[in-house]
């Protein structure tokens, strides 16, 4: 069953944005909209979600590639020991890639998660690093740019705005940041991918990264 909806307004004043870049996120495809009579809403729980998610501060937004240069620099090497500056932190590394939601067929899933094409990440790559979580019904894949009309048309997946079960990131080709034959994330980006979706399961991995860091 649907969830409650807000108006374009209700959603810049829960944003706490303008009403313009509010306007902006519908028309990139931010926030998913429907319009209902005279008037355009949004899904309450996107707002949510964009709400845990968007870069507020000064400064222009990274681009693609400088996202995945502080994910292998900063992220991976020296993390903020803070956890408001890794919250920061992580806000902005959002820029590594353009997120979308979708619901695949079920059945379609484990071949999905044994594409060649994609990368995993989310709770896969955190069961992969070990951490102790499942990996769930849901997936985090990584994907080029050039390869997402098939993708999308391979798994007969379609954009919703909730309950979907196909989390994907989409990565310039010429930004693709893994290495040839790569099927899953680092455990740092699986991290990004728990804490971006408010999953348990990212304190879980953050634990486990941080006893890997201290012993390092």
């Amino acid at each position: 069953m649907p969830g409650p909806r807000l108006s374009l307004s209700e959603a810049a004043e829960r944003l706490g944005v303008s009403s313009k870049r509010v306007y902006a996120m519908v028309r990139t495809g931010q926030l998913p909209s429907e319009r209902r009579g005279s008037q355009w809403t949004v899904p309450a729980s996107a707002v949510r979600t964009l709400d845990h998610n968007i870069w507020r501060s000064a400064g222009r937004p990274w681009a693609q590639v400088t996202a995945w240069k502080m994910i292998r620099s900063q992220l991976a090497s020296d993390p903020p020991r803070d956890l408001a500056e890794l919250d920061a932190l992580r806000r902005r590394l959002r820029a590594r890639a353009r997120h979308l939601e979708l619901f695949a067929p079920s059945g379609l899933l484990d071949r999905m998660r044994a594409d060649q094409r994609i990368v995993l990440g989310g709770r896969d790559a955190a069961a992969a690093a070990g951490a102790p979580v499942d990996p769930g019904e849901s997936l985090d894949v990584y994907l080029r740019q050039s390869d997402f009309d098939r993708f999308v048309f391979d798994y007969a997946a379609a954009e919703v705005p909730e309950d979907a079960n196909v989390h994907l990131h989409v990565i310039d080709d010429a930004d693709w940041p893994f290495d040839g034959g790569q099927h899953v994330v680092q455990s740092w980006v699986a991290w990004l991918d728990l804490a971006d979706a408010r999953d348990r399961g990212a304190d879980t991995l953050l634990d486990r990264l941080g006893n890997d860091h201290a012993s390092a």
